[in-house]
C-alpha cells in the first residue's frame, strides 16, 4: 500500500466516485460551496450503498433519510455513525435545496461537512474491512478553482 499523506489520498482508498467527488468538493469550496455540498452529499449516498453492499442488503426506499435508518436497523451502522450520517445529510440539504443562502454560510456548512465526511470515511475504512488501523494524514488546503478561473480569464482576455 502506498503512503497516505493527505485527506484527498485517504478518500482515494474508496471507490473512484468518492475520490472524484471529494477532490471536486475541495476544489470548488471557495467559489461554489453549494456544489461542494452537493458533492459531499453524493459521497454520503455512495457510503450508504457501500454499507448496503457489504451487508448484502437492498434498500426498500430511495430517500436518503430512510436509507440511513435502514442501515441502522440492520446494524450496518451504529449510534454515532448514524448521527453523523444524518448530520451530513442535514448540512448538505442547503446545497441541494436552498440556493438563497450566502456564500459564507454555504462555505461554513461545506467545511463542517468535510470534517464529518472524513469521520464517516474513517469509520467506513475500519467497518468495511479496508484496513486494520487508520492511516495518518493531514488536511490539504481547500480551493483552487478560483486560481484556475483567474488564469483562464487572463488567457482568454489576451485573445
Amino acid at each position: 500500500m502506498s503512503t497516505i499523506n493527505n485527506d484527498e489520498q485517504f478518500a482515494a482508498l474508496f471507490k473512484e466516485s468518492i475520490a472524484s467527488d471529494y477532490k471536486n468538493a475541495l476544489l470548488l469550496m471557495n467559489v461554489s460551496p453549494d456544489v461542494s455540498l452537493f458533492k459531499f452529499r453524493k459521497i454520503l449516498e455512495t457510503l450508504c450503498l457501500l454499507y448496503a453492499q457489504h451487508h448484502s442488503y437492498e434498500f426498500t426506499n430511495k430517500n436518503l433519510w430512510e436509507q440511513i435508518n435502514e442501515l441502522a436497523d440492520i446494524s450496518a451502522i451504529h449510534g454515532a455513525d448514524r448521527e453523523l450520517f444524518h448530520a451530513v445529510r442535514e448540512l448538505t440539504n442547503d446545497g441541494v435545496h436552498n440556493k438563497e443562502l450566502s456564500n459564507e454560510s454555504l462555505q461554513g456548512k461545506a467545511l463542517a461537512s468535510r470534517t464529518k465526511i472524513l469521520d464517516l470515511l474513517e469509520s467506513a475504512y475500519l467497518s468495511l474491512g479496508l484496513g486494520e488501523r487508520l492511516p495518518q494524514y493531514e488536511l490539504i488546503d481547500v480551493g483552487g478553482q478560483e486560481h484556475k478561473d483567474l488564469w483562464f480569464n487572463c488567457l482568454i482576455s489576451c485573445l
